[in-house]
């Protein structure tokens, strides 16, 4: 999805919930969407749902315990990107 279908689809929205995959890098993903939300509008409300599998359960539950994305969780996926491209970088020099 563009940035320009995120605008089209923003309009008359004031929650956006993100249905993405339950790890670090969904997390981090999910922080690049939150940026681009409030890029076009400042004040949504952007909530994660947090699932396992794709049951009736699983997604019920989700729904019921939608919560903001965390940051530390994506700032660790960030982090480790940084590592291994300087690690990357370095072994490359060798």
């Amino acid at each position: 999805m563009t940035v320009n279908n995120i605008k089209q689809c923003m309009r008359g929205v004031t929650t956006v919930i993100l249905w993405l995959d339950c790890d670090r890098e969904g997390e981090a993903i999910a922080f690049d969407v939150v940026d681009i939300c409030h890029s076009i509008k400042r004040n949504i409300n952007v909530l994660r749902a947090t699932f396992s599998a794709v049951t009736h359960t699983e997604i019920s539950q989700a729904m019921n315990t939608l919560a903001p994305p965390r940051k530390e969780l994506s700032d660790a996926v960030r982090v480790r990107q940084e590592i291994d491209l300087r690690i990357g970088a370095s072994f490359t020099r060798f």
